[in-house]
């Protein structure tokens, strides 16, 4: 029984659950701009894809980092691995079974995105197994990590070129900002156990400058859908980001994060389901 809870806390399910709004966005965004049908059952085979993803990109990311976590008091917490709970062996059958299980259905379901699906699965291999210690090549594929959680529903909804461009960089750059605020953050851990992040290998005061050149361009994004989408609503998200570049303190802007995320993105998908 006790390996069982630990094989759902190794997926990190709470840290999955908080990634799933962009997945709901998208649908919430499809069906109010563009007039599509409210799908509820493909809502719940995108969403089911998209939590198999997450569970498989989150667990592979502990497989291979169990040795950094076991020196981290806070990142041992989420790696039964790690923790020495799980073996190394189980923890990647468990990483396996999500993949071919999220493969499969995705066949099944959306045959004509498989393509897609597939390289955002080997990106997401990739980020933990190679990326993770390459500096700047690790913003961009984690970027790439989180932004298929919109790319995924979008190119299922089959909505617009420009509208996927668009949507693409705002996550990629939201990705980017918080990628960047954790390595700030966790700077002297990584420092010290030789992982060669971006803000190690280029320092604090060059990866905080490009922080907040993410944040200012994420606000451009959303100006830029909000003209796009001929309704000022999308600007919902501004006061967000700019929140953080109110801030100095990373672990500050974290804990306020924290704080206000899920009832801010509760009042988003309000104002813009039903204005």
């Amino acid at each position: 029984m006790m390996k069982i809870l630990y094989a759902l806390k190794n997926t990190r399910f709470v840290d999955a659950l908080a990634l799933m709004p962009v997945t709901v966005f998208t649908f919430i965004f499809a069906s109010k701009f563009f007039n599509m049908a409210y799908n509820i059952d493909t809502l719940i085979k995108i969403l089911l894809v998209m939590i198999l993803y997450l569970f498989y990109a989150l667990s592979i990311n502990n497989y291979f980092d169990w040795k950094n976590d076991k020196i981290n008091e806070e990142k041992i917490k989420k790696n039964p691995i790690a923790a020495g709970k799980l073996t190394k062996k189980e923890g990647l059958f468990i990483s396996a079974s999500m993949a071919v299980l999220s493969v499969i259905l995705t066949s099944f379901w959306f045959p004509s995105v498989i393509s897609w699906y597939l390289l955002f699965a080997v990106n997401a291999f990739l980020y933990s197994y190679k990326f993770k210690p390459i500096p700047v090549i690790d913003l961009i594929s984690h970027g790439i990590y989180v932004a298929a959680l919109f790319l995924f529903p979008a190119a299922v909804l089959g909505l617009s070129y420009f509208i996927i461009v668009s949507g693409f960089l705002l996550i990629f750059f939201i990705s980017t900002t918080i990628q960047l605020q954790n390595e700030i953050a966790d700077y002297k851990a990584d420092k010290q156990s030789a992982l060669k992040t971006t803000a190690v290998k280029y320092g604090t005061g060059l990866t905080k400058k490009l922080y907040y050149i993410s944040n200012i361009i994420c606000i451009i994004s959303i100006v830029i859908l909000s003209i796009e989408l001929k309704n000022q609503t999308v600007l919902v998200f501004t006061p967000l980001v700019i929140l953080t570049l109110l801030r100095f303190d990373v672990r500050a802007i974290k804990a306020n994060i924290d704080k206000v995320f899920f009832p801010y993105i509760l009042f988003s998908i309000f104002i813009i389901f039903f204005f």
